[in-house]
């Protein structure tokens, strides 16, 4: 007789040794050092990691003295929720700290693996509030913006090959505008530069903010950021409303004006973006608010346009860099004429894929990952070095939707 039935099993992985958080974040803020009861201190350029707003105070962090940087980490644990990590970073309300951020936050996000490199920080903000902007004469952003978003992404270039690799959001502070109606009038296509033309693909700015007062909300986008899987837009409008309202962060004169997003054409929501910018706006027929998408300041034809792709590239780069290191002062076997041997190569392959790539994949990073590897210079006994592709299929979000409606005699 036949057999018939069915057989089971159940195989174990190793999956611990590579478990890591891609969504700790880092909050910079302009702030007040401060001391509070038992020796506890809050000290200005010093990363200190907290999982709820109640750290902060119970550093001795008051409203009185740091109303902005609590808002900030308010807003944050408002999205995240008590037990996201969250490294708090404050530095001194002068527009001179403020430009010096990009030689300082090296060392500082470098403090922040003192005890384990796992803790590094993989998306930033930095919060401008309170911080004079200078402006020229009809340019709506200010200069002490870009350099601070160029500066940045130079800086993070040069952290990339340390396994810091890191994309960010900056506070716009303000939109410089020249007539008293603010964004609604002013002329945005000659005084509001395009974010790409900076070429800053690791930076998103953002020119919105849930709050009337102050400058741009970033510890709220932060925190919404760090809730969504790293393929997802932060403009993803499945995910409901981010905020019930919002506002611009235009001036006039350098009195605030806080136009509401609400009240902007659809044609100002499309030359914002087409201008690379990070925003909030409104969705036909939908509550709240909205974010138009994550875009970085990088050509909008690029893979790395956007929030979500860095994100995305960043923890790639991490898990094939964790895996390959492995290799580091190891033997390779090769064949006679020096290339990587067929079955090592496969057997690597088949464990990068399974220990580290499948997961990943299943957790909705991108369709698929895949790696192939070869000696450098075609003979791994000279070169003692091999070199590594990684090709990242990646799961695209639909930008426009095009609908036409007409009348028909019949169907």
């Amino acid at each position: 007789m036949a057999r018939t039935g069915i057989t089971t099993t159940l195989l174990d992985t190793a999956l611990g040794s590579v478990s890591v958080n891609d969504s700790i974040a880092m909050l910079l803020c302009p702030a007040v050092a401060e001391t509070g009861t038992g020796g506890l201190q809050f000290a200005l350029d010093t990363a200190y990691m907290i999982t709820s707003a109640k750290d902060l105070t119970g550093m001795g962090v008051t409203e009185g003295k740091n109303a902005s940087l609590l808002q900030s980490v308010n807003d944050f644990y408002a999205k995240a929720g008590s037990g996201a990590r969250l490294w708090i970073v404050g530095y001194a309300k002068t527009a001179d700290a403020y430009a010096k951020i990009p030689t300082t936050f090296a060392d500082i996000v470098r403090s922040t693996t003192v005890s384990d490199f796992a803790l590094r920080p993989r998306i930033f903000a930095i919060s401008g509030d309170g911080i004079e902007a200078t402006t020229t004469t009809g340019q709506a952003l200010s200069p002490v913006v870009t350099k601070l978003v160029t500066d940045m992404d130079a800086t993070l270039t040069a952290m990339f090959q340390d396994g810091y690799r890191m994309s960010g959001i900056v506070d716009a502070i303000l939109i410089n505008c020249a007539t008293a109606g603010g964004i609604l009038t002013e002329q945005l296509a000659t005084t509001l530069p395009a974010a790409d033309s900076f070429n800053s693909p690791r930076i998103a700015i953002q020119l919105s903010s849930i709050h009337s007062t102050g400058s741009a909300s970033v510890g709220d986008t932060l925190g919404w950021i760090t809730t969504l899987t790293l393929s997802t837009s932060a403009g993803a409008v499945r995910l409901g409303q981010e905020a019930t309202t919002a506002y611009f962060l235009d001036e006039n004169a350098g009195s605030a004006i806080r136009t509401p997003v609400a009240l902007g054409p659809t044609a100002l929501y499309d030359q914002l973006g087409e201008k690379q910018y990070l925003f909030h706006r409104t969705r036909q027929d939908r509550s709240g608010v909205y974010f138009n998408d994550a875009a970085t300041c990088n050509d909008p034809t690029m893979a790395l346009s956007s929030i979500e792709f860095n994100r995305v590239g960043n923890a790639v780069c991490d898990l094939v860099a964790n895996f390959f290191q492995g290799l580091i002062n190891d033997t390779v076997p090769t064949t006679t004429s020096g290339e990587v041997a067929a079955a090592y190569k496969d057997a690597m392959l088949a464990d990068l894929r399974q220990r580290y790539l499948v997961p990943r994949i299943n957790a909705g990073y991108c369709q698929d990952i895949v790696v192939d590897f070869w000696a450098k210079d075609g003979n791994f006994i000279v070169s003692r070095a091999i070199e590594v592709s990684v090709k990242i299929f990646p799961l695209a979000t639909a930008r426009e939707v095009f609908i036409e409606v007409q009348f028909v005699t019949s169907l």
